[in-house]
């Protein structure tokens, strides 16, 4: 059976659009309060910001901005594997959640818009 190589658009569109969902409403929360002199805040802050990039790097024809997007999620998302990672919590589901949000990450990174 081949691959049907029609729904890969929207496929795509579908991951940034879900990946900026989550972000956007697990931490929106979190970064209207305006606490600069956290580095939790400032964390979040940014990865709320180059969510809501990376879909608008979808929009544009030069895929830079989705580029630099996927690589600052994928970093950021290293930082909050790193940081909530123990051997006691290897069963945490939201150490799971941050290899996804990772992927999709490096995904948009190797492809850009193409």
């Amino acid at each position: 059976m081949k691959p049907v190589k029609n729904i890969e658009p929207l496929s795509k569109w579908i991951l940034r659009i879900s990946l900026v969902a989550y972000i956007f409403f697990s931490y929106f929360s979190d970064v209207k309060t305006l606490n600069f002199h956290s580095i939790n805040y400032v964390i979040n802050l940014l990865y709320v910001v180059f969510a809501v990039l990376l879909l608008f790097g979808g929009l544009g024809k030069n895929s830079t901005l989705t580029i630099v997007s996927g690589i600052i999620l994928s970093i950021i998302s290293a930082y909050k594997i790193y940081n909530t990672f123990s051997i006691s919590d290897l069963l945490n589901p939201l150490i799971y959640l941050y290899f996804i949000i990772l992927a999709i990450g490096l995904f948009f990174t190797s492809k850009g818009n193409g």
